[in-house]
């Protein structure tokens, strides 16, 4: 029974602050792969009373009646540990009030059963004696009990709570992160990213937590809102209201600064794709697609209605310029968003913990996917002039990142800080894996055939095993190593399995974010692995903590 440590997996917590603090205190579920290990090995065990000592549940008084059966399984899931080199000062602390029974521990560690006498010295405990053995064990099994987090995955945006889970990841011994879309935005934000900044204040305006820029990270929005109120004031912009509940702001100013930085944003994004025709993205420069005059654009051959007509600061002859009023606020918001001091925090933990991929003894990590073109051959974009694919292209882009935020100060990594923009909403990111983001279309289309964005023909083959085996020899040199990503909402609801190419690739977004709980049917998906197997639990939120059911 392999019990150290436990590899834990989590991924797309967006936010999510409460089920994070839930899953911390519940120690992730480990208990529940602690207890299925021990089972396994000894099938007749007490379960009942297992669960009642070890994860609090409340049993009937006869599933713990037997308490010398409970007292040696307890022994015996304690002694899994006895190879810690923490056992025995964590058993002296345990049984501080009753050292004699280290003695009774000591001879079963040794010899795998209790001789006469100390079977008689249990014997002649009373049963709330054994009852409190029995939850001192406990107290041992949850003080030696260890394991390694990965988070693979976006935990920004949507919840209020991102800050306040990185300063939990902070306090947890043993924590990588593989990079999500999301917080490579935000990391793109931070290190002076003029067109990440836009979009994630836009996302935060969207979703109705600009608490997190403004009081989490002392980000000022003052001159957004005299932009939205110079520029937006007699526009109703309607299609620009919060999406969820909003904090400490009007309706009408919310959604005046939700569109004069939207507005800001396709331009910047214009600039990019200008800047960058390597990136292939003209046909993305939305603005230039639009007849201002008649208020149609143009999307797949055909002319589509706007639903808001309104563009107080574009320049039908300039679509990618901005006034001077956007350029003063994108020039302020840079400065607040490289100068405070919070948020450089939280981006130099992401870069000091994470990557865009990682390996860790048979499984690999990676958020969204390996891109690939519809023959399922790795697709190769360019980086530097360079033509890259596969683990190649993972390690240059991470590379850029970190060029881009180690040059935050100097005005020499627009380049790298486009890189950023591009592994958010890139064809070719392995964090995005969609065709086209289609932000532009849902602001101002209402035919929802054109808010479709595609997938990579990556995911139509997760479920082909010699497919998974060539992408994990890709990725990790080994093509049986277990891959991990998070990115898409699994509809456990509908029966869809997060297993894969016969478990070789497991999606783990099991909708940790409130926001996709109505798709996936579950509050969040964790993974557990030892050397010899992985667990796979969804979460349930109930009254006072977290439930775990094995998938």
């Amino acid at each position: 029974m392999q019990t150290q440590p436990y590899r834990v997996f989590i991924s797309d917590l967006h936010g999510q602050g409460d089920v994070f603090a839930s899953l911390v205190s519940e120690r992730f579920g480990v208990l529940e792969a602690l207890i299925s290990d021990y089972l396994s090995c000894n099938p007749d065990a007490p379960l009942g009373a297992l669960r009642h000592y070890l994860l609090g549940e409340e049993v009937s008084s006869i599933e713990v009646s037997d308490h010398f059966r409970n007292l040696t399984s307890m022994m015996e899931v304690l002694l899994t540990f006895k190879q810690d080199r923490r056992f025995w000062p964590v058993g002296v602390d345990a049984f501080a009030t009753c050292s004699w029974f280290l003695n009774i521990l000591d001879e079963y560690a040794i010899t795998g059963v209790l001789d006469e006498q100390r079977r008689e010295a249990i014997a002649l405990l009373d049963d709330q004696d054994r009852e409190q053995l029995c939850r001192y064990i406990a107290n041992a099994v949850t003080a030696l009990l260890r394991y390694r987090l990965h988070v693979v995955g976006d935990v920004y945006d949507r919840g209020p709570d991102a800050p306040q889970i990185l300063e939990q990841l902070e306090s947890l011994p043993a924590v990588s992160i593989q990079w999500g879309n999301h917080d490579v935005l935000w990391m793109g934000a931070a290190s002076g990213s003029l067109e990440c900044i836009a979009t994630v204040v836009r996302l935060c305006l969207k979703y109705g937590h600009i608490n997190t820029l403004t009081q989490d990270y002392g980000i000022c929005l003052e001159q957004l809102s005299e932009l939205a109120d110079d520029c937006y004031k007699s526009d109703p912009c309607v299609n620009f209201a919060p999406s969820e509940n909003t904090d400490n702001c009007s309706a009408k100013s919310w959604s005046a600064m939700h569109k004069a930085i939207a507005i800001v944003q396709f331009k910047l994004e214009q600039q990019i794709i200008e800047r960058n025709p390597h990136f292939s993205l003209e046909h993305r420069a939305m603005l230039k697609k639009v007849d201002f005059a008649s208020g149609v654009i143009e999307l797949q051959g055909s002319l589509v209605n706007l639903t808001d007509k309104l563009f107080p600061t574009l320049n039908p002859e300039s679509t990618a310029s901005l006034t001077d009023q956007e350029w003063r606020l994108m020039e302020d918001l840079k400065s607040q968003f490289i100068r405070s001091k919070r948020l450089q925090a939280h981006i130099n933990f992401l870069f000091a913990n994470g990557s865009l991929l990682h390996t860790d003894d048979g499984y690999t990590m990676y958020h969204g996917c390996l891109p690939v073109d519809a023959n399922l051959q790795p697709v190769a974009f360019s980086v530097n002039d360079r033509a890259l694919k596969g683990r190649a292209l993972f390690d240059a882009l991470e590379l850029q990142l970190r060029k881009s935020y180690s040059r935050r100060e100097t005005k020499s990594c627009q380049y790298l800080s486009d890189i950023a923009w591009y592994l958010w909403c890139g064809p070719c990111s392995p964090l995005f894996g969609r065709e086209k983001m289609t932000t532009f279309e849902r602001y101002f289309v209402a035919d929802r055939q054109y808010h479709k964005e595609g997938k990579n023909p990556y995911f139509d083959a997760r479920d082909t095993p010699a497919f998974v085996a060539t992408v994990a020899k890709e990725l990790s040199g080994d093509e049986h190593s277990i891959l991990v990503n998070g990115h898409v909402p699994v509809k456990l609801k509908d029966g869809e399995s997060p297993r894969h190419a016969k478990g070789q690739l497991i999606c783990i977004d099991g909708g940790f974010s409130k926001a996709y709980r109505s798709v996936t049917g579950a509050a969040g998906m964790v993974l557990i692995a030892d050397k010899q197997k992985n667990y796979l639990f969804s979460v349930e939120e109930h009254i006072g903590g977290m439930c775990f059911h094995e998938i």
